[in-house]
C-alpha cells in the first residue's frame, strides 16, 4: 500500500485515530480513577485490600494501553513510509477487515497465529 491519500487510506487513518484516542482516554480515565483512590478515606481492611486491588487492574489497564498506543505509532509510522497493510514477516496483504478490526496490526492473520503460538503463556 502506497502512502497516497486513497479513501480506503483514509479509513485506515481514520480507524488508527479512533482507536489512538480510545487508548488516551482509557489512559486518562484509568490514571484519574487511582488519583481519586488516593484521596479518598480507607475506613478498614476490605477497603484497603479493594482499593490495592483497583489499582492494580487500573495499572494493567495502563500498562495495555501503553503497549498498544506503541503499536498505533507503529502503524502511523508505517503509514507514513507506504508499508501499511503488509505483514511485516511474510511481506504478503494483510486482510482488509483485520486492519480495520485492528488498525494497528503489523501481521497477517497466519503470522500473528504464529506469534502467539511461539509467546509463553
Amino acid at each position: 500500500m502506497t502512502a497516497t491519500s486513497t479513501p480506503i487510506h483514509t479509513d485506515y487513518q481514520q480507524a488508527l485515530a479512533r482507536r489512538e484516542a480510545e487508548l488516551r482516554s482509557l489512559m486518562s480515565l484509568a490514571t484519574q480513577a487511582s488519583e481519586s483512590v488516593d484521596d479518598g478515606e480507607v475506613s478498614d481492611f476490605k477497603d484497603i485490600a479493594a482499593v490495592d486491588a483497583q489499582g492494580e487492574v487500573d495499572e494493567a489497564r495502563v500498562w495495555s494501553a501503553t503497549q498498544e498506543l506503541a503499536q498505533v505509532q507503529a502503524a502511523y509510522a508505517r503509514l507514513r513510509e507506504g508499508t501499511y497493510g503488509t505483514c511485516q514477516d511474510c511481506g504478503e496483504p494483510i486482510e482488509p477487515a483485520r486492519l480495520l478490526a485492528l488498525p494497528e496490526a503489523a501481521f497477517c492473520t497466519s503470522c500473528q497465529s504464529a506469534h502467539e503460538r511461539r509467546r509463553p503463556a
